[in-house]
């Protein structure tokens, strides 16, 4: 009797283990091809965006280098201007003291016969 249960016990677990199997399902190898493709596109996109984000990195480090040229250069005007302006108000200031200091000519009318 011993044994008819050990052969009724392994015989369930055989057919439970071969019903498992069978629920299992086989591989999709079009899923998998599928899933490999948008995978190399998805790598090729990635290294796009990744060479357009160089691009823009660099445009952006130039445009602050340009930044600050322009910057330095509109200082430099400020101070030329600044300059110019003091050179012109002297220059005035001189000519106002040359006209004043010049001696006053009186008018003579020739006196006729």
């Amino acid at each position: 009797m011993k044994k008819y249960i050990a052969v009724m016990i392994i015989s369930a677990f055989v057919m439970g283990c071969a019903g498992q199997t069978a629920a299992v399902a086989p591989a999709d190898e079009a899923r998998i091809d599928a899933l490999q493709l948008q995978q190399k596109s998805d790598s090729e996109r990635i290294a796009k965006l990744e060479k357009e984000l160089s691009e823009v990195k660099e445009n952006l480090e130039r445009s602050q280098r340009q930044s600050k040229q322009l910057g330095e250069s509109y200082d430099t005007l400020v101070e030329m201007f600044k300059d110019y302006k003091q050179v012109v108000v002297g220059l005035m200031d001189n000519m106002k003291k040359m006209m004043n200091s010049a001696p006053k000519e009186k008018e003579t009318a020739p006196k006729g016969n």
